[in-house]
């Protein structure tokens, strides 16, 4: 046996890069191997055979095995080969030849270093020790040959998975190498492989012995590398190459140092500890846990454990290192800098001895502050570390008896406080979970918590720990119950002082932004505040009742800030804390400059939300405001406060909220005199000239509206500054310009807020404000006076201010005599201006006339108003849009010109077409019209936003003429397409919309046949547009109403078909409430059940869906019957309603309150609306319809009903269709039998409203032919349909039907489980109190027979919601159905059970849990390591063992149930490897279904079955046993079979089992044993009995060698 010693790199033959890929399988020399293992050569043989092996092969993963076993072995069997010169040398040839430069190389290869990163590194030199005792240095460069050297380049170019697998190899390679270095060097120096330390060593190790330095310089410069790798461009991102550099450097180095003898090494222990003090400077920057956890198990921990004396020092590091990536603020709030921070976190507590961590987190608030983030984070991993960390903690303050702060230890409570700690890590792991059933009785024991938090036994920070994971739940139900958990807490100061007050602000208030806390819930009424809302007033006030002054005041302050910090919050969590601001009782802590950041950030919020919350929040802010605000605030600050709101929307003159702002203003603490001191000393303040005041003219004009409504006769004096400014003014043309604008201002507001004012309020006191008329006078005569002089665009501000000044006056009574005095004089300067050729004064004059029509040409005498017309005409080219003014630059003042003379000029053709039938004559109408039909297309195109709806306006009012002069086609198309720039301002947007309506169904448009294709086609396009809009449908119908009760329905051909494509789909319109929008109705319905409290109080919104139905319905109850046409318009909208009904039906049942569900309801409602304007041949074929519906739908009950009073409302009002309804009926039974009991339903009520002993006989011959049906319903249905039409016979005393059927009493069943359920049906409403005729109203058909169908409540229409979508005037009633019932009796009655079960079973959650609880269900938390995913060789045995060596081959199973089943229980218990057929199989859905996402953490291999022998066999080579699921001859029962730790379990086919030639391999057959008839199990379930059993055997194995393997540790 010889080899050629020059023939490998141990003969002097230059060494190859080591091979990346596993080489074969080691069979070439399997001999060797066994000759090397059994240790049975003499030394020069082992190493003869030992040189030979390293000599031909390359460094591969199984020969570093072979290598490695062959040397344990000599090492057990033979003398130390420290001891032997030969065998040492040997050694040291292969450490320094063959192991240490391939894995230099690699290593050096992921160095940043430029020196590294050269073809050759001469920093980098090893010693190779001879024979002689003489070092030779060996020059490693980077060796490339064979195309190795390209290994990183030519990994980008390949496919990810061979990408992947070729990292995967290296790191395994790299492994592997440096294990063997490990145990080469250790059997040089003569230390055992068996343990750690050795006493004969350890002084040498220690001391610096030169002999032992030499021998682990070669794995020294290892470390050297390792730690020059580590150096990485920390600027860089995380790439996937950087995660594979240092997985392998962390394998190397924990492998090298893992048994902690080389440590010792003062050398090598410098380089050790220079690779942990490198990973520790980069760990902060990685911002990876899964890298940094692979660091610290890798790097730091073996270097801890290995270490005796840089242990505590490192520890040290990681303390300050830990400290380093978080920051705590006085308040207690986490920042945190890394995503890291909890897994140094983790392996802190892990590292520290018992009783050591005690010095460090005793009383320690930023340690205690950082486990309690942790257990709140956002990630469920870093929550599941921080429990991790605090359950050590309290395991080692509860075993060593130590007491602190957050861990108190009081005496004779220890197993109180326990079952605490267990009761709060109980609720933590619990809340992880999302199942309702699982979580809510966990609960529970947060009382407890808490009641001990109050008692002083437990911190209150860890009841805010839970509470903040209540509030943090995914699931909305969960939230809702945290959040009443929260609201209805009741504690005492101390509690609120430890944290609570800061969770409140900090934690509490963001969670109730969550807008679906405020649903309304199943069991409250409509108008109800939302029950989370409801509580936070009682909770606040509670909480700044316990308060002493100095918090109370900190708290309020606080809460104001952070409520309006900025984020953009909802409008319904908005209106619900500011409501409870507003009910707290007084706390005056609000800052002018809180205050005014809260208005603004409040207006923010507000401005995109409906107007009802709007003005809710912005009135509930005022009363918060007067309430809270500072003393020291003064009276005008107070005043700009209020200013900031809307006065329309909050605070108008009339108002609740107005008279809350007097109240206030009355308890201010500046008196009376001092605030008519400081408005006076304000005004004259401002009109100084020069004056540097900056007070805003709103805000005096506000206070001066309060002096007067308070006490008007004492404000005389106020006014001097003012009018003594204001005398003569139009004489002095030098008067101060910035005064003058300011006193219009003032003059503005003040009549603007005091004119405008809810209808109803008095009047305003006029005397004091008339002291102003002559200044008011002066003021407008220099303004008429100075009108013709205004040539510049900068003039219009000025002239503005003015219109706008005057526009006010017309409120009270001396300044509306003024304005008028001078408007004669305004149309003069009006015409002058028109007149002039430069565009400016015509636009000027433009503005002029805008105000003059809508504010005095109305009410002017006739010989003025003619000269409206003519005035408009002086300018037409103002109607179009320029971008230049001729001979002015462009500037600011010039754009506002070009954009305001365009829109007032379509303002004014639009006021006088409007006036077209009222105040003005008509007089060059044509001209005006002509002038704007030129240009009218082009300017619906071009419009902007200020004028657009003016233009819309005018095209509306243009109807006749466009459909005269044939445009109307054109620019309804045109306002079509430009409403899509608009579509995101609502209020405009529905506006457009609204003027598109009235054109498009204008009569003279609907009496047009060339108009009506486009009609159809825009309408459908409108209607489809309405989904996403609400507003545009109610818009639409009511349009098309008013012009069909104009106009009449015109040509029956036409309607019908404009009946079948836009009214019918108006009726039912509207889609299903979405979850905001619903939340959104009913906080609209609770603020417009509060009253006056708010300003803008609307109890509907008539932008709402239901508005267009509604409109709709109060169209076709116009209809009268004595009118053909309306009866041909009523049969049209049927048949509208039959086809629209089909394309809504399928040929499943509609979910509950589902889209089709509602359809259907709603076109059956419309249906039975029409049904007396019918004749009898239409009823006919409308019974055909709905006798149609009971047979082939399984409908709601909201359906069923409507058609079922339909089938008996038919024949009741044409008593000749009875014998069809008996037809339709044998006709459906044939079709569906359980149409039987609807059939029966409909027979009993006519019968019951009949007199006609013939029908009364059909109806009991009809029904006792099914009281003997097979179905049970069929016969509770005869049974109950028997006895109220029995009833019925008697009560009229027919004799001659009660002789016939004298039988009848008999048939009735009366005891039994069938006479209950009779009993049960015959008290439903339905039969009980329900008349099919004298119930026939509005009030039963929309609220009624909805409520007690348990039809969504957004569905309920009352009569009165009906009558108020329109006036009388524009829909007159005409109807002959009776409005409201005659009785109660619908009114009292409850839904029926059997409805009640149809609507599914929603509150059951709410009711499932009533008693004490004292076992919950606590589902399996998997503690998925910390570690990487590859480890070093001396930790993989441990970790492999946790997860056993069972095999579990399915490749012979089909069925993908069967194997996602099987895949799930092999994951759960830990199963080595799972084996299928084809792994396409895990892209199957009933795969995944039923696997959930085991298959993404467990090994699946492929193999098919045609390689199942093969692949056994393989296993079988290495060293598993092949065990059968299967029943044979020689089987063994599974209770009796023993699993060897390496297991193989075969499963058999569903079908086939274990084939024969299988069974042939395997070496042990086992058995289920089985106790009952059938002989065999599901397969999934058989391996699932396999898999338990073994891991039961491991388990059971594992527990009696655990105490030998802790001593061992140790």
């Amino acid at each position: 046996m010889t080899c050629g010693r020059n023939q490998g790199p141990l003969g002097g033959k230059q060494h190859s890069r080591p091979q990346l890929s596993i080489a074969p399988s080691p069979s070439h020399y399997t001999g060797m191997e066994e000759l090397l293992r059994l240790g049975v050569l003499g030394d020069e043989d082992f190493a003869r055979l030992l040189r030979c092996i390293v000599d031909t092969k390359t460094p591969a993963c199984d020969v570093c095995e072979v290598v490695r076993s062959a040397v344990e072995a000599r090492e057990r069997t033979s003398s130390p080969a420290a001891t032997n010169p030969l065998l040492s040398r040997l050694y040291w040839d292969i450490l320094n030849q063959w192991l240490v430069p391939p894995l230099l190389e690699i290593i050096l290869t992921y160095s940043t270093e430029p020196s590294r990163a050269s073809s050759t590194s001469p920093g980098i030199d090893i010693s190779r020790k001879t024979s002689g005792g003489k070092n030779e240095c060996l020059a490693l460069g980077r060796i490339t040959s064979e195309g190795d050297g390209k290994t990183q380049e030519c990994c980008s170019e390949l496919p990810q998975e061979s990408a992947a697998q070729i990292k995967y190899e290296e790191t395994n390679l790299v492994t592997k190498l440096c294990d063997l270095a490990a145990v080469i060097s250790k059997a040089v120096c003569g230390v055992p492989a068996a343990s750690c330390h050795v006493p004969e060593f350890d002084d040498s190790l220690r001391h610096g012995n030169l002999e032992v330095q030499e021998m682990f310089e070669p794995l020294r410069r290892i470390f050297k590398a390792i730690a020059a790798a580590f150096r990485v461009e920390l600027q860089d991102a995380l790439s996937e190459e950087k995660r594979h550099r240092v997985k392998l450097l962390s394998l190397a180095f924990s492998t090298l140092l893992w048994d902690g003898c080389c440590v010792e090494v003062n050398g090598f222990q410098c380089a050790a500890r220079q690779v942990v003090e490198t990973v520790l400077s980069t760990v902060e920057v990685w911002h990876d846990p899964d890298v940094t956890a692979s660091l610290f198990t890798l790097v730091i921990v073996p270097f801890v454990e290995a270490s005796t004396g840089d242990g505590s020092e490192v520890l040290q590091k990681v303390w300050g290192l830990l400290y380093s990536l978080y920051g705590v603020g006085e308040d207690g709030v986490v920042v945190e800098r890394s995503s890291v921070g909890l897994v140094v976190l983790c392996f802190l507590s892990d590292l520290m001895s018992d009783g050591e961590i005690f010095k460090w987190i005793n009383m320690d608030e930023k340690f205690w502050a950082i486990v309690q983030y942790s257990l709140t984070h956002s990630d469920p991993f870093s929550r599941k570390r921080g429990r991790h960390v605090l359950r050590k903690c309290v395991d080692q303050y509860s075993s060593w008896k130590c007491s602190s702060q957050y861990l108190p230890q009081l005496e004779g409570q220890r197993e109180l406080i326990m079952q605490l700690w267990n009761d709060f890590f109980l609720l933590l792991e619990t809340l992880e979970e999302k199942q309702i059933h699982v979580v809510k009785p966990v609960l529970e024991k947060l009382d407890a918590l808490i009641s001990s938090c109050k008692k002083e036994v437990m911190h209150p920070s860890w009841a805010v720990v839970v509470l903040r994971r209540l509030l943090d739940q995914e699931g909305r139900t969960i939230r809702v119950w945290g959040a009443g958990k929260v609201l209805g807490l009741r504690l005492p100061h101390q509690m609120l002082e430890q944290g609570i007050l800061t969770f409140i602000t900090y934690h509490l208030l963001p969670a109730l932004a969550d807008y679906s806390l405020y649903s309304r819930e199943p069991d409250q009424q409509r108008g109800e505040s939302s029950r989370i809302g409801s509580q936070i007033p009682p909770f606040l006030s509670s909480v700044v009742g316990v308060l002493d002054d100095v918090h109370r005041h900190k708290f309020m302050a606080l809460l104001l800030e952070k409520l309006f910090d900025g984020q953009p919050w909802g409008g319904i969590p908005l209106f619900y804390l500011v409501r409870s601001l507003a009910l707290l009782p007084p706390v005056p802590a609000w800052t002018f400059l809180q205050t005014k950041k809260a208005a603004v950030n409040l207006e923010a919020c507000l401005s995109t939300q409906e107007i009802g919350l709007r003005s809710a929040s912005q009135c509930d802010f005022l009363r918060a405001l007067l309430k809270h605000s500072c003393p020291n605030i003064t009276f005008l600050e107070l005043c700009h406060l209020i200013g900031h709101l809307r006065r329309q929307e909050s605070w108008r003159r009339g108002t609740t909220t107005w008279q809350a702002i007097l109240e206030g203003v009355k308890d201010h603490p500046e008196s009376r005199q001092h605030r008519m001191c400081t408005l006076q000393q304000a005004i004259a303040g401002q009109l100084t000239p020069d004056s540097c005041h900056g007070v805003l003219p709103h805000d005096v004009a506000l206070g001066l509206c309060l002096a007067v409504e308070e006490d008007g006769d004492s404000v005389g004096e106020v006014f001097v500054p003012l009018t003594l400014f204001l005398e003569d003014c139009h004489l002095r043309p030098y008067l101060d310009p910035l005064g003058r604008v300011w006193v219009v201002q003032l003059l503005t507001h003040m009549l603007q807020i005091l004119c405008d004012s809810v209808p109803g309020t008095p009047r305003c006191r006029e005397q004091p404000l008339a002291l102003l008329s002559d200044g008011l006078d002066c003021l407008l005569q220099l303004f008429v006076s100075q009108l013709s002089s205004y040539s510049q665009p900068g003039h219009l501000e000025d002239l503005q201010l003015y219109l706008e000044l005057m526009k006010h006056c017309t409120g009270l009574g001396w300044s509306r005599a003024v304005a008028w005095r001078h408007y004669p004089e305004l149309v003069e300067g009006c015409h002058g201006l028109l007149e002039q050729q430069q565009p400016v004064p015509a636009s000027l004059g433009v503005v002029v006339l805008e105000h003059l029509l809508e504010h005095y040409f109305p009410a002017a005498p006739p010989h003025c108003q003619d000269e409206a017309a003519l005035l408009l005409t002086l300018h037409p080219g103002a109607l179009t849009q320029t971008r230049l003014l001729p001979g002015h630059e462009p500037s600011l003042a010039t754009s506002r010109l070009l954009l305001v003379t365009p829109c007032s000029c379509w303002h004014c053709v639009e006021l006088l077409l409007m006036a077209k039938e009222k105040w003005w004559l008509g007089k060059d109408a044509e001209k005006v019209e002509a002038a704007v039909l030129e240009v009218l297309p082009e300017c619906v195109a071009s419009a902007g936003r200020p004028t657009i709806a003016h233009v819309f306006q005018v095209a509306a009012a243009l109807a006749p003429t466009l459909v005269k002069a044939g445009m109307w086609e054109e620019v309804v198309e045109a306002m079509w397409a430009a409403t899509f720039e608009f579509r995101k301002g609502c209020d405009l947007y529905r506006g457009l919309i609204g003027c598109l309506t009235d054109l498009l169904f204008h009569r003279d448009a609907l009496a047009c046949s060339d108009c009506h294709a486009c009609i159809i086609k825009v309408s459908q396009e409108l209607l489809k547009a309405g989904e996403g809009v609400q507003g545009m449908a109610s818009h639409m119908a009511l349009s098309l109403s008013s012009s069909l009760v104009k106009a009449g329905i015109g040509e029956p051909g036409w309607f019908q078909l404009l009946a079948k494509e836009v009214l019918v789909p108006l009726v039912m319109f509207g889609a299903v409430f979405r979850k905001q929008h619903r939340v959104v109705r009913d906080t609209l319905l609770f603020v417009g059940s509060c009253g006056d409290r708010y300003t803008c109080t609307t109890h509907s919104d008539p932008n709402s869906d239901c508005w267009a139905r509604a409109i709709v319905l109060r169209f076709l109850l116009t209809l009268r019957l004595e009118r053909a046409e309306d009866k041909v318009a009523a049969a049209a909208v049927v048949e509208g309603i039959k086809y629209q009904y089909a394309r809504a039906s399928g040929h499943q049942r509609d979910f509950p309150n589902s889209q089709n569900h509602r359809y259907k309801t709603r076109l059956l409602q419309a249906f039975l609306l029409l049904v007396p304007l019918l004749n009898q041949d239409e009823c006919g074929a409308c019974l055909a319809w709905v006798c149609e519906g009971l047979t082939c739908d399984h409908q709601q009950p909201s359906i069923r009903y409507l058609q079922e009073w339909g089938a008996a409302l038919l024949p009741i009002l044409h008593p000749t269709l009875y014998p069809a309804l008996l037809h339709h009926h044998l006709k459906g039974v044939e079709v569906r039998v359980g149409c039987v009991g609807s059939f029966l339903a409909a027979l009993t009520h006519i019968a019951c409203t009949s007199l006609d002993p013939r029908v009364m006989s059909t109806a009991l011959t009809h029904t006792l032919a099914w009281c003997t049906a097979q179905h049970f319903n069929t016969r509770l249905y005869a049974q109950v349909s028997l006895r109220k039409i029995w009833q019925h016979c008697e009560e009229q005393q027919m004799e001659g039907v009660l002789q016939e059927f004298r039988a009848v009493p008999l048939c009735l069943v009366q005891r039994g489980n069938a006479g209950r359920n009779t009993m049960n049906m015959l008290n439903d409403f339905y039969f009980k109190v329900f008349h099919p005729v004298q119930h026939y109203t509005l009030q039963t058909i929309f609220h009624d027979l909805p409520r007690l169908s348990l039809l969504a409540d957004d569905e309920w229409m009352s009569v009165e919601f009906l009558m108020s979508v329109a006036r009388e005037e524009q829909l007159p009633l005409h109807t002959s159905l009776p409005l409201h019932n005659t009785d109660s009796a619908l009114t009292c009655v409850m839904p029926a059970p059997w409805v009640v079960k149809a609507a599914g079973e929603e509150q059951m959650a709410e009711e499932e849990v009533t008693c004490q609880v004292r076992n919950v269900q606590k589902k399996i938390v998997p503690q998925k390591t910390l570690v990487p995913e590859v480890m070093p060789r001396s930790q993989q045995a441990g970790w492999e063992s946790r997860h056993g060596g069972l095999v579990v081959v399915a490749s012979l199973v089909d069925k993908a149930a069967n194997l996602g089943g099987l895949c799930r229980t092999c994951e759960a218990f830990g199963v080595r490897e799972l084996v299928v057929a084809s792994r396409a199989v895990l892209q199957d859905h009933t795969f995944t279904s039923l696997a959930l996402t085991a298959h993404r953490w467990l090994p699946i291999t492929e193999v098919r079955r045609e390689d199942l022998l093969p692949y056994l066999k393989t296993k079988q080579g290495e060293g598993y046993t092949l065990v059968g699921a299967e029943q044979t001859a020689q089987s063994i029962s599974l209770e009796e079979f023993t699993f060897p730790e390496l297991t193989v379990v075969v499963l058999g086919n569903e079908r086939a089992g274990v084939p024969c030639e299988v069974l042939q391999v395997l070496q042990a057959s086992v058995q289920i044993p089985q106790n009952g008839i059938v002989r065999s199990l599901n397969v999934h379930v058989s391996g699932a009995l396999f898999v338990w059993e073994y891991t039961r055997q491991l388990l059971t194995n594992s527990s009696g060698r655990s105490g030998g393997d802790c001593a061992r540790r140790k």
